[in-house]
This record gives C-alpha cells, sequence and structure tokens, in this order.
C-alpha cells in the first residue's frame, strides 16, 4: 500500500511540476516587431504584404508629438492605398501622449495578400510600434 501511495504522490508531484513547467514558458507566438515614425497626414505602411500569407498582430504602442488621431489599417497597393480596411478605431492623442498594448498572442489579423498601415489622421508627428507574425 505505501508502494502505491508513494507512486500515486510522485505522479501528481511530476505532473504539476509538468504543468508548471509549461504555463511558464508557452512560446511566443508574434516574434517580430516593425516599427514607424511619420509626420505626414494619411496612410503610411508598417508590414509589406507577402502572397499567401496573412498578418497576425499582436501588440502595438504608439506615440504622437502632436494632436491627432491613429489606427492601425490593412490593404494593398502602395500604402495600403487599395481596399483600405480599419483594424482599430481611430485613436485620439494630445501633444506628447501615447499608449501601447503589449500582447504575445493575435488581437487582429490582416487578411491574404494585406499589408499594414497606419493612419495619421493629422500631420502631426506619430511613432509607434507593432509586434506580429505572418503566416
Amino acid at each position: 500500500m505505501r508502494k502505491y501511495i508513494a507512486a500515486l504522490l510522485g505522479l501528481l508531484l511530476w505532473s504539476g511540476i509538468a504543468e508548471y513547467a509549461h504555463a511558464q514558458a508557452p512560446g511566443l507566438a508574434c516574434p517580430n516587431s516593425a516599427i514607424f515614425n511619420t509626420s505626414s497626414s494619411g496612410l503610411a505602411q508598417i508590414v509589406g504584404l507577402t502572397a499567401g500569407q496573412s498578418i497576425y498582430i499582436c501588440g502595438w504602442g504608439f506615440f504622437a508629438g502632436g494632436t491627432t488621431a491613429a489606427q492601425l489599417e490593412y490593404g494593398t497597393g502602395t500604402n495600403c492605398a487599395a481596399g483600405t480596411i480599419a483594424l482599430t478605431p481611430p485613436m485620439p492623442f494630445i501633444a506628447q501622449t501615447g499608449f501601447s498594448y503589449p500582447a504575445t498572442q493575435p488581437a487582429f489579423v490582416a487578411p491574404v495578400g494585406n499589408a499594414v498601415c497606419v493612419n495619421n489622421g493629422s500631420a502631426a508627428q506619430i511613432t509607434g510600434f507593432i509586434t506580429y507574425y505572418k503566416s
């Protein structure tokens, strides 16, 4: 009986340690990052399209040097000029403010054959980054 209890206890401890180890190292789903920096109003490409692949966006951050509203969008053509669709709503900023959303799992996806761009609502300086992967 003691051997049975010891074996059961050992199994429970081992499975708990294995579960804990897995929870601590799930892997990074979005290993790529891209930065942007623009003071032009309108669309600026952040991640170029790749034929046959979608772009999965995990995290992002923005910092504005002036009053503007910015949003992430996807589309085709130079600077997402064709077929542009919003990924986020416009995010309003006043001068010297920012916002970040750090994440390791995808929050948005740009469908196959599209690039990802930032749409700057005014000619104010806006700088930022996104983390992503393509598949």
